[in-house]
This record gives structure tokens, C-alpha cells and sequence, in this order.
């Protein structure tokens, strides 16, 4: 596992909330509201600008939908920057493809 992730996953918090029992906050005041209105953009994005997406490479479209919305306070030029900044290596299209 690399470091970036393991960083991530120990400070992750998991809650849970039972819809099932009528809860809708949780104790902690915990609501998967954000989450569910997050996944509600994902799939209008796919419905609106890719149209269809590959099972093979949905990850890649969660990730660019994740950096969308992590640095939306970001200009499209500062966007960019952050992007070619992060990148460790090209993709060539053989390997798209593969």
C-alpha cells in the first residue's frame, strides 16, 4: 500500500447511519446526506458529458470527478498546474487500451 494512502485510511472515521431504524443523523450528528448528494452528481455528470463510461476504467472516472470537486475553489488554470504538478508518469494509449 502506498503511503498516500495509508495516511488516509488512518485518519479515516467511518459513521454509520441505520435508515433502516428511521435514524437519519447519528449520534455524533453524522448524515450520509453530502454523500448521497455527491454520488447524485457523479452519475449526472456520466449522464451528461461522458454519456457511457467502461466498468474498466470507472475508477479513473471517479478520481477526475473526486479532483473536480476537491479544487472547484481553484481557477481552471490553477487546475491544470495542480494536475501536471501531481503527475508521475504519461499514459500511453496501448496501456489505455490494454
Amino acid at each position: 500500500m502506498n503511503g498516500r494512502l495509508t495516511q488516509v485510511l488512518n485518519a479515516y472515521q467511518h459513521e454509520v447511519v441505520d435508515h433502516g431504524r428511521g435514524q437519519y443523523v447519528n449520534d455524533n450528528g453524522y448524515t450520509s446526506n453530502a454523500m448521497e448528494c455527491g454520488w447524485k452528481h457523479f452519475k449526472l455528470t456520466i449522464i451528461a458529458t461522458h454519456h457511457q463510461v467502461s466498468r474498466k476504467h470507472l475508477n479513473k472516472y471517479v478520481q477526475e470527478f473526486a479532483f473536480r470537486y476537491n479544487y472547484r475553489h481553484l481557477g481552471s488554470q490553477q487546475q491544470i498546474d495542480c494536475v501536471i504538478a501531481n503527475m508521475e508518469c504519461r499514459l500511453k494509449y496501448k496501456d489505455l487500451v490494454a
